[in-house]
């Protein structure tokens, strides 16, 4: 579905509004808020609804988004871009603030995959190398040091390297990127957008790329903040989305040439006017581990897909352990929204494997990269395998692809080590005579001895290994797990467990629920009704035990609201009640009021374990937008487009407005007297009388100055039509009232009651 109510503005409109207004405002970051640690307090209670979205949102405005840096003189606007991102999901997942090397992950991309990077526009990333997707692989693979050990701008031309000429200083790396996803392939629909929205909520500031005029990115003199260019195929920048405003129908974006760049560094797109194709997209950080291995499968990151006429397809890989250590996680790429995974850990090579010993099943929901933990299975020496099994909506996209090795150079496929298999039945064929690669890799946790590939220097089978003695292993210790135990409800008894804490791994444990006084057992969460329960700690887990009142008592439920319904429910005590609170006729929740207390705004109340009676009045109101334009007969309420007969205009400094339109916008009442040139307006409890040329009015019959400050504002007939002061009218009906004075946009909200 297209979206409505998004103004359309020419070019040359555009271009000319940039040259001759003060842009419009945006939030800068509070300095005060940019201190080494981002407390808690500033990271905003966030509605993560649909119907509670607000109208404008910006991370910068809570001290997340880090200052805007200047890519000049080279093309990495890429590295800047999801730099900002990685720092941003660090504030908000570990409440500090880092200021980390751009020039870092230049390096550390064209070190990794060198076909990437091109030398032509230095340090610009190659179509082929499927942009920031390759950097996003840096980021999870050799994480991201600190600005102050690698400078941008001195790291001079050997930043821009590629290959085997790129060097890591030995900097000190505290965090990794551990996932990378892209939410929505565009913003060309209302549901895109508000998928965007939700994820900006969720994960914060997201890399973005779009296509924009050169000038429009760059010109500092224009002071150009406003990006509207025509939809086309290409992306030619990236910069970090930082939030929305649905008053001016933009996205709010910091760019990366300074502070001097638009306001402060930020900058608008508007909605679906830049091109943005597949690029908004969002990392998550965790503390980088030095024991840490990544054994991929080859050296490369996803580039495309690859289908075999089915929705689901298997890859798998193989490598040899030759001392023991611990499997922490499998991770790998997809290719498609919403792909069923299942993801299995077996002995021996892939194509002989053993019963599996660990398997996961998941939905992707998002394209990008994902990593799977294991809960750190100890492997002993000899072959392993990790078979991977997708299922996409997409028939065309099911298998993520590295690429052709002709422009992905630096890729090795080795033999006997990454293999796909086309179908449930199908034998599993080996990579390296497909031609191809998948991005498999796992990631182990070791003391220092590392796993190797041992593969056959052909693709030939490998000769049947003569028995050898097994060096006796050093010992391990034991992995300790956790057990969570749950109550309910919280007073009904408690849990007894012999042995007590630690726990570990395999260890059996003795459960015994015992209620308290007044209470009985009932079951445990897998319907047992057995109090006394022995549990193998094969993994950590998580128990319930649940009591009940030997005697159940009953109370009262009331409920009413202002739309006019109400009821009364009996419940017996301990009983949990949903209350949805949504309606879909129009009416929108106000407030919650419970036994005389406020509790605020939600989708649905939900009362658990009952004790007392409750009191509920739930009150709801018909919410009113208008959005107009000075010079424009074209009046938006709520996204519905409605032709004026006069456009709104500006008189005395002030703006008026046609009011019969405003007013039954509201549902107001409206009378006009030609013998005395009055008019009225009823709404609610309010009667507000007007006389053109009067600059004072009548409000339930007390006289009143239209404007205070300038007794020339009046009411007027313009065009045959009654045209009235906008900020007088709008709030004397209770409404409120935004100016953009660089679009010369009115906004007025208007909550109806019944």
């Amino acid at each position: 579905m297209k979206l409505k109510g998004l103004r359309k503005l020419s070019s040359a409109v555009l271009i000319a509004l940039m040259l001759l207004v003060t842009p419009v405002s945006l939030p800068a970051t509070n300095p005060q808020v940019l201190a080494n640690t981002v407390e808690t307090a500033t990271v905003p209670q966030l509605p993560l609804k649909f119907e509670q979205l607000p109208t404008r949102f910006n991370w910068a405005d809570y001290g997340i988004v880090p200052e805007g840096r200047d890519q000049s003189p080279y093309g990495t606007c890429w590295a800047f871009g999801l730099t900002g991102a990685f720092e941003s999901a660090i504030a908000l997942q570990y409440h500090e603030k880092v200021d980390l090397s751009e020039a870092w992950l230049v390096r550390a991309t064209g070190k990794l995959a060198p076909a990437t990077i091109t030398s032509t526009s230095p340090c610009a990333l190659r179509e082929e190398g499927n942009t920031k997707w390759a950097a996003a692989e840096a980021l999870i693979r050799v994480g991201q040091a600190s600005e102050d050990c690698l400078p941008y701008l001195s790291a001079t031309a050997d930043m821009c390297c590629i290959g085997s000429s790129c060097t890591l200083p030995s900097c000190p790396v505290k965090y990794r990127a551990d996932s990378f996803k892209v939410v929505a392939v565009s913003d060309q629909t209302e549901e895109e957008i508000i998928k965007v929205k939700q994820a900006l909520l969720e994960h914060g500031p997201m890399e973005v790329g779009y296509y924009v005029s050169r000038e429009d990115y760059i010109d500092t003199s224009r002071n150009a903040t406003v990006i509207a260019t025509a939809s086309v195929n290409f992306i030619n920048h990236e910069v970090l989305l930082t939030g929305w405003d649905d008053n001016l129908g933009v996205w709010i974006v910091r760019n990366n040439y300074g502070t001097s760049w638009g306001r402060n560094g930020y900058g608008y797109i508007k909605y679906g006017k830049a091109g943005i194709e597949k690029n908004f997209a969002y990392v998550t950080a965790t503390v980088f581990d030095p024991n840490d291995i990544v054994l991929a499968g080859d050296n490369g990151t996803a580039f495309g897909s690859e289908s075999f006429g089915s929705n689901t397809a298997w890859m798998g890989m193989q490598w040899t352990v030759t001392t023991p250590i611990y499997l922490k996680s499998v991770e790998f790429w997809t290719a498609t929204f919403n792909s069923q995974y299942t993801v299995y850990v077996a002995p021996g090579k892939i194509t002989e494997a053993g019963e599996p010993i660990f398997s996961a099943s998941g939905t992707a929901t998002e394209i990008g990269y994902y990593s799977i933990p294991v809960g750190m299975i100890p492997l002993t020496p000899g072959y392993w395998n990790v078979q991977i099994k997708i299922t996409s909506p997409d028939r065309q996209r099911v298998l993520p692809q590295t690429g052709n090795p002709e422009f992905f150079f630096n890729l090795k496929l080795q033999p006997d080590t990454v293999f796909i298999r086309r179908s449930e039945n199908a034998p599993w064929e080996d990579t390296l005579s497909v031609g191809n690669s998948k991005p498999i890799r796992i990631r182990l946790n070791t003391a220092g001895t590392y796993p190797v590939f041992e593969p056959s220097p052909t693709p030939l089978p490998l000769p049947t290994p003569q028995p050898k003695p097994i060096p006796k292993p050093e010992p391990q210790p034991t992995p300790t797990v956790s057990l969570a135990i749950f109550v309910t409800p919280s007073q009904g008894g408690t849990v007894k467990t012999v042995p007590s804490e630690p726990f570990r791994q395999g260890q059996q444990v003795q459960l015994t629920a015992i209620p308290n006084a007044g209470y009985h057992f009932v079951s445990w969460e897998d319907g047992s009704t057995n109090p006394i329960r022995i549990l193998t700690l094969n993994s950590s887990a998580t128990v319930t035990a649940k009591f009940k009142a030997d005697a159940d008592k009953e109370y009262e439920i009331v409920y009413s609201d202002n739309l006019g319904n109400s009821w009364t429910k009996t419940v017996t005590e301990g009983d949990t009640i949903n209350i949805p609170l949504q309606r879909t006729d129009g009416w929108t929740l106000k407030s919650v009021t419970i036994n005389g207390q406020l509790s605020g705004v939600k989708d649905s109340l939900t009362l658990s374990n009952i004790r007392s009676d409750f009191n509920i009045v739930v009150k709801y109101v018909l919410k009113h937008n208008i959005s107009l334009q000075v010079g424009s007969k074209e009046m938006l309420h709520n996204l519905s487009p409605i032709q004026l007969d006069a456009p709104p205009i500006i008189v005395s400094d002030r703006t008026l407005v046609p009011l019969r339109a405003i007013a039954e916008a509201f549902n107001a009442q409206v009378n006009w007297n030609p013998d005395t040139k009055q008019v009225t307006v009823t709404i609610g409890d309010k009667t507000i009388l007007l006389t053109i040329g009067n600059p004072k009015a009548s409000v339930n019959g007390q006289p009143v100055y239209i404007d205070p400050q300038n007794p020339q504002v009046v009411p007027i007939i313009s065009n045959s039509r009654t045209m009235v002061p906008l900020r007088f009218i709008a709030e004397t009906m209770g409404a409120t009232v935004e100016w953009d004075p660089v679009f010369k946009n009115i906004y007025i909200s208007y909550e109806e009651e019944p």
